[in-house]
């Protein structure tokens, strides 16, 4: 399902005629699109001064933008249609940054996504940015992108808003490998290996744990990379293993380590 952005007015203001401004903005598009981000939203007024702006930079062939922009920026900053709910929260708050209205904020923290902020300034390069809002006399955060390295370092969030869908293997339970260490409990580790290895989004298992006789859940660590750390919190030693799920993220993993909770803690 592909995700808006809205457009930060603010980050315009400082207009850096840069060929580095374009060049960020081009990178950063190409690494929106990966994770589903297609659209940006602007007012039709801030859609043009963008244009006027970018074209006006040394370097940038007229047509090259304004064919980009034009693919990349839609406007109005409201979607086609909006919820009750969703119009009620934009009403109901009124965000400043720097003393200064940001109604591309308040779409974004309205519709819970990012906010797109040219590079014209290094406060821009976070990501996150704090706005005050006046009607409830609080800072609140917005998601902000501004580089490539604010996308990858909120890849976790990004990855929550893509619908989940968890992949089986194809690995049949027979040829699932699992070696535990001789001094961690092997035998009790693999009877329950032998039923734990049926699951369809098990891929192998790769190691035993330390003892952890304090832990009292199911579930010790989940991983970005589908590794998930079990602890049979039952046995008196706090028997332990690491698996590999399909899990190809931090979400998806979380989602698999809930269904092996499920079906197997005791």
């Amino acid at each position: 399902m592909n995700q808006d952005l809205f457009f930060n007015e603010l980050s315009i203001e400082n207009k850096t005629y840069s060929f580095s401004v374009v060049q960020n903005l081009k990178e950063c598009y190409l690494k929106l699109k990966e994770n589903n981000f297609s659209v940006c939203r602007v007012s039709h007024e801030l859609k043009q001064e963008i244009m006027d702006y970018l074209i006006n930079i040394p370097g940038i062939p007229k047509r090259t933008i304004t064919s980009f922009l034009y693919s990349f920026l839609a406007s109005p900053f409201e979607k086609d249609s909006i919820s009750e709910e969703d119009f009620g929260k934009f009403i109901n708050h009124d965000l400043y940054f720097e003393n200064k209205k940001a109604i591309g904020l308040l779409w974004a923290y309205t519709y819970e996504t990012a906010v797109l902020s040219l590079f014209t300034d290094e406060k821009w390069n976070i990501d996150s940015l704090i706005a005050f809002d006046k009607t409830s006399d609080s800072n609140v955060q917005v998601h902000n992108v501004c580089t490539i390295q604010n996308i990858t370092s909120q890849k976790q969030w990004i990855d929550s808003l893509k619908e989940l869908e968890l992949i089986k293997t194809t690995v049949l339970p027979e040829n699932k490998l699992f070696h535990p260490r001789e001094d961690h409990g092997k035998d009790i580790l693999l009877n329950f290996w032998n039923k734990l290895k049926k699951n369809d989004y098990i891929i192998s298992g790769i190691n035993s744990l330390p003892f952890n006789p304090k832990c009292r859940t199911f579930i010790k660590e989940i991983n970005n990379d589908g590794k998930i750390e079990i602890v049979l919190h039952w046995t008196d030693q706090g028997l332990g293993l690491v698996i590999q799920t399909t899990g190809r993220n931090y979400r998806e993993t979380k989602a698999i380590a809930e269904l092996l909770e499920q079906e197997y803690d005791c």
